[in-house]
């Protein structure tokens, strides 16, 4: 049996259709597991980093525009002192779903300085700034701070004493800092010695997220949709040849009428 050209322009326009579906849910499934690997990248380089013993800062920041990728999160140390009548607050952090600030202040060792979170701050209760914002001394201290790049710009101004992101040139700028880490800045570990110690942001999450399960649903839709084509098609074909399925319930009761119409 053949299908009228009819039957089979529509079952073309049906086939593009799904194959446009099969290649979209193709090019998604395929963006999810793109993320997967980003995310296990990232996860991979925390794991490695982010308790690693601390080294000397001029072990991997030799030259003041220095930076890779690879260093992220690993912690250094350094001597020096703080810069506490340059401090800022940098707004917008929440730390564990509550709204709140970091404390920036600089941190000055053989003639440069590095940017350095001391910590966290929540939102105050009457106002938008912290309740209590106590700084450290400017005498000489040994702190271990986590490498972070700096921060992308932003297109929004802060008030006065505060800062839109850890965006190192422009904090720079806006203290007229001029010898700095141009494209790192620190997160707290720790200090010595220790005073007005302040809420640690909570480190890097390290969770993988749903992408790979998102990504293999995006091929179960394709496949699905490929199926029902298929599906439809051998049912068009059944009824065009007369083909029908008797259903077991059907079966049984004809069964039944013949074997009583025989007694």
């Amino acid at each position: 049996m053949k299908f009228d050209s009819t039957a089979l322009r529509r079952w073309a326009s049906w086939f593009v259709l799904v194959a446009i579906f099969a290649t979209a849910c193709g090019f998604l499934s395929n963006w999810q597991f793109n993320r997967r690997d980003e995310k296990l990248a990232v996860i991979n380089q925390v794991n490695a980093n982010y308790d690693a013993p601390a080294v000397p800062i001029e072990s991997l920041l030799p030259q003041a525009n220095s930076w890779d990728e690879s260093i992220a999160w690993r912690p250094v140390s350094l001597t020096g002192h703080y810069l506490p009548q340059s401090a800022l607050l940098v707004r917008n952090r929440p730390n564990n779903g509550a709204p709140g600030f970091e404390q920036l202040v600089p941190f000055e060792a053989d003639g440069l300085v590095l940017f350095v979170s001391r910590g966290w701050l929540p939102t105050g209760n009457l106002q938008d700034s912290p309740d209590e914002n106590p700084l450290p001394t400017s005498g000489t201290k040994t702190i271990v701070v986590r490498l972070r790049a700096s921060e992308p710009h932003l297109d929004r101004e802060a008030p006065k004493g505060q800062a839109v992101d850890f965006e190192v040139s422009r904090v720079a700028k806006q203290l007229g800092i001029k010898n700095f880490y141009t494209k790192a800045y620190g997160r707290l570990k720790s200090e010595t010695p220790s005073e007005n110690s302040l809420a640690l942001p909570a480190s890097p999450i390290r969770e993988e997220g749903n992408n790979l399960s998102y990504a293999i649903q995006w091929i179960v839709f394709a496949l699905m949709a490929v199926a029902v084509l298929l599906w439809a098609i051998r049912q068009e074909r059944n009824r065009k040849l007369g083909i029908v399925k008797v259903k077991r319930k059907n079966a049984d009761e004809a069964f039944e009428d013949e074997a009583t119409t025989g007694r």
